[in-house]
């Protein structure tokens, strides 16, 4: 039962071997058991097939999880783009130094005459290391080698915003969308918190009522979680509004 595994490669031609190869390989463990060197078969075994584990297939193996379409279409991008000429390289030739000066490139230069970005860099990595901390939970890896933006202290985080709409200006906004169609819309959102794929998303029937108290089922969302948001006289307003103008909502 092992020589298949080794023949086929985990359907990587890079990996695959002849059948003597195979054979040979397969002895070889066979005579670890015997004589009871189990403890090494295993990470022997595992050697032999990360020997061929590239970029492009850990990607497309972590693309399989339970992510939002959103996130899939988002981290292949970001992969695939910023970092095209690693995808058939090894997953374990992959070197602290390549991701420093691909970060570097990132962020003073800027990636295929994009222009050069912090935030994009720190993205880049974010996305290659979930992907390496996924590949050693599989034993394909024994370390990251994006913690080395870290330990250098290349890395510096991002300020988040701290800018919010006062209710003057968000007043003042509403009303100067009064005509676009788009208005009732972002009035929902100014007034609920959600996000715009979960307002697009919102059916009629998502409106719930429990004990006497009228909510909003917000499903689909970033974190998977259901979540109710409870409707008071002004998102009520928001939805007359709707209503009186729907077409199909």
């Amino acid at each position: 039962t092992i020589a298949p595994l080794f023949i086929l490669g985990f359907d990587n031609p890079s990996t695959a071997i002849t059948i003597e190869q195979a054979r040979s390989e397969s002895l070889r463990i066979i005579a670890d058991i015997k004589g009871n060197n189990n403890g090494d078969i295993v990470t022997n075994a595992i050697a032999f097939i990360n020997s061929g584990y590239t970029l492009q297939m850990l990607l497309d193996s972590y693309l399989e999880l339970n992510l939002t379409s959103k996130t899939k279409i988002d981290y292949k991008f970001t992969i695939e783009h910023y970092l095209t000429d690693w995808m058939k390289k090894q997953v374990k030739d992959i070197s602290k130094q390549m991701v420093v000066e691909r970060f570097n490139l990132i962020t003073n230069t800027g990636f295929k005459g994009g222009i050069p970005t912090h935030s994009q860099a720190s993205k880049t990595m974010r996305v290659l290391s979930a992907l390496l901390n996924y590949a050693i939970g599989y034993d394909h890896l024994d370390t990251n080698v994006c913690e080395v933006l870290k330990l250098r202290r290349i890395t510096k985080h991002n300020k988040r915003k701290d800018t919010f709409l006062t209710a003057s200006q968000t007043s003042r906004m509403v009303g100067k969308l009064q005509k676009n169609p788009r208005h009732q819309a972002i009035n929902f959102i100014l007034h609920t918190g959600v996000r715009k794929d979960e307002c697009l998303s919102l059916q009629w029937e998502d409106i719930k009522v429990i004990d006497g108290i009228k909510y909003i089922l917000i499903k689909n969302t970033k974190n998977k979680r259901d979540h109710i948001i409870p409707i008071t006289p002004i998102i009520q307003d928001v939805l007359d509004t709707m209503l009186e103008h729907q077409r199909e909502y």
